[in-house]
């Protein structure tokens, strides 16, 4: 891919952070912490969402000598979700991103990305963790029912509600 074949929306450090999303695998985890707490490349273009869900969702190279890993059951791509300092930092930023996208639910992609990655850091944190991450869910299932409600009463009563 070329910058001189994007939009000219596109700008040259989002082209270059979108090209360099997925280079190392042990880095991906930190990209999307970068991501989230720099705002560089926009959660709720579909290009973006896809490719953040099929990095945190995928397994990652095997690894031969398993010996070497944190955990024997977790993939060498995502062993920084067991460090709990780490995992503070991303709740700290996905809970901010929650905040931002609550008022409006016409960034509905933002909302599934930031469920779909507090689920993947739920299945693999430590126990220490899981309570704050079940409240992030919860949070984001908080945001989706208050949307169904205002979609619906717009349905209902088109005049009541202005959405922008």
């Amino acid at each position: 891919a070329q910058l001189s074949n994007c939009s000219s929306s596109v700008k040259s450090s989002q082209f270059i952070e979108f090209g360099s999303f997925r280079s190392g695998h042990r880095l991906q985890w930190w990209n999307l912490l970068s991501i989230l707490e720099l705002d560089s490349l926009s959660m709720n273009e579909e290009c973006v969402a896809i490719l953040i869900t099929h990095s945190i969702l995928q397994y990652g190279p095997v690894t031969e000598n398993r010996e070497n890993l944190i955990c024997y059951w977790c993939p060498e791509s995502h062993e920084q979700l067991l460090d709990d300092g780490f995992v503070d930092e991303l709740i700290l930023r996905v809970d901010l991103r929650l905040n931002e996208c609550q008022c409006n639910w016409q960034h509905e992609l933002v909302l599934v990305i930031l469920t779909i990655i507090v689920m993947r850091i739920l299945t693999i944190c430590n126990s220490t963790k899981k309570t704050q991450m079940i409240d992030l869910i919860l949070k984001c299932r908080k945001i989706a029912e208050k949307w169904i409600e205002l979609i619906s009463e717009s349905i209902h009563n088109p005049s009541s509600l202005e959405f922008d």
